[in-house]
């Protein structure tokens, strides 16, 4: 029973993080179409609080200052990291990508893809 009260915790941990992050990416849209570029860390860190699903999200890591126009549609935008406990879930991330598409990666998959993005000095 608590195994699967574990298991039923980190299914809605993990779809509220996706929820979240699909609605940050909306957000995140609106200000490019209205401004014509990507928006400062500074008003994703005020969004925030405002996105669905976000008590249960984590820490966002938002890439945006180091995306510029010559990179891929591909590009990792925004993540999460999140680590599971439960027996069916892996840890890894969940990614929002340049291209508005959320998905969830596994850690070694994403640590490959991120190494490949970042840009001189953006890991501190």
């Amino acid at each position: 029973m608590v195994i699967m009260m574990i298991n039923m915790k980190e299914k809605v941990n993990f779809s509220e993080t996706i929820r979240a992050m699909q609605h940050l990416n909306l957000i995140i849209n609106q200000y490019q179409t209205e401004n014509k570029k990507l928006p400062a860390e500074s008003f994703v860190e005020e969004q925030k609080p405002n996105l669905q699903g976000a008590p249960r999200m984590g820490d966002i890591v938002y890439r945006g200052k180091w995306i510029g126009p010559l990179d891929s549609r591909n590009t990792i935008l925004a993540y999460v990291q999140k680590n599971y406990r439960g027996l069916l879930a892996k840890s890894g991330y969940v990614v929002l990508r340049l291209n508005g598409k959320v998905e969830w990666v596994d850690k070694e998959s994403f640590k490959m893809q991120l190494e490949l993005q970042e840009k001189p000095g953006e890991r501190q």
